[in-house]
């Protein structure tokens, strides 16, 4: 379900939200099959998904998940434009405080939805039985489940949804930034100055070989792409890497390897791991490397279009015991 474990788990929920009835309806007919097993598994994961807290948090998930599904997109591109997400995050960063500051009318149409569901499969929205001290479980107060439940699952989920987004992108925009207006395209247009670089470099220091010619470096980088037309301009660092020189841009050349390699912690590295996980069954564990390598790099890259009659071709020109007739 989860190829990429980011898009894909947001097309999961919508597809399970949208079978939603399906799901419930089937589940409550295997409840009487005459398996005792089957019954009472489906007995289980009816209770389950038929329960308030369960509908009201998926209808969370997907609200919310909703807002930053370009960014996990975009994160998964190849060039991806790393200080234009981190923009982006500033976005939704905004939008989730809107909501916040309207949780009572923005979840008051999330709860109508879930009644409304709820009511399809003979079920009601039930609120928690609450006491006056409670160890494993949410104890908040409240006067009705709308209320209770904007208290214990609605407004908790936006505060750690907008911390982990300050977290992980805004707290490392300056970093981020300053590394990607190196590349050529970026330079020629916003033009900066060494200032600019300042944390960034201050960050990595430990990593540069000649931490204090950097300023005159910069000077020496940008005066070699004034010269050359925005269309011959590289628009990736490891473009940029693939036509400079190490020995002249020593510390560029450290912080574009740099930069390079950002886009592995995400999402992009994780998708041969999980190719290989499903190619490399027991009936292929005796393939070779070479094939093994080219049905993951299949998989990998589907987008990309095959010409059957030149793999035909390929084919029928390998050696083999009995001959390829067409």
């Amino acid at each position: 379900m989860c190829e990429t474990r980011c898009v894909e788990r947001h097309d999961s929920l919508l597809r399970f939200k949208e079978l939603y009835l399906p799901v419930t309806n089937t589940l409550r007919e295997l409840e009487q099959h005459h398996n005792l097993e089957t019954s009472k598994l489906a007995f289980q994961l009816s209770k389950t998904i038929t329960s308030s807290s369960f509908v009201i948090s998926l209808y969370i998930i997907e609200k919310i998940f909703a807002i930053t599904l370009p960014l996990c997109k975009s994160l998964q591109q190849i060039n991806v434009d790393l200080s234009e997400c981190c923009q982006y995050v500033n976005n939704c960063v905004k939008v989730i405080n809107s909501i916040h500051e309207n949780s009572e009318e923005e979840f008051h149409k999330l709860f109508l939805d879930v009644e409304n569901v709820l009511s399809l499969v003979d079920e009601t929205v039930k609120m928690p039985r609450l006491i006056r001290q409670s160890t494993y479980r949410n104890n908040i107060p409240a006067d009705s489940p709308e209320q209770y439940y904007r208290r214990s699952i609605f407004l908790p989920f936006l505060d750690y949804f907008k911390s982990q987004l300050i977290e992980r992108f805004i707290k490392h925009n300056y970093i981020i930034s300053g590394l990607q207006n190196l590349i050529p395209s970026f330079l020629i247009k916003l033009k900066p100055s060494s200032n600019e670089f300042k944390k960034c470099i201050d960050f990595y220091k430990s990593f540069l070989p000649t931490y204090e010619t950097f300023e005159s470096e910069l000077k020496v980088w940008v005066e070699k792409w004034k010269s050359v037309p925005d269309n011959e301009l590289p628009k990736s660092a490891i473009d940029t890497l693939g036509v400079m020189s190490k020995d002249f841009y020593p510390n560029i050349w450290c912080l574009l390897s740099i930069l390079a390699t950002l886009p592995v912690s995400t999402s992009s590295a994780e998708r041969s791991f999980s190719t290989l996980r499903r190619l490399k069954t027991y009936l292929r564990n005796s393939c070779s490397e070479d094939r093994l390598t080219g049905l993951a790099l299949l998989s990998v890259h589907r987008g990309i279009q095959i010409d059957i009659e030149e793999i035909i071709n390929t084919f029928s020109r390998m050696p083999r015991k009995v001959d390829f007739v067409l």
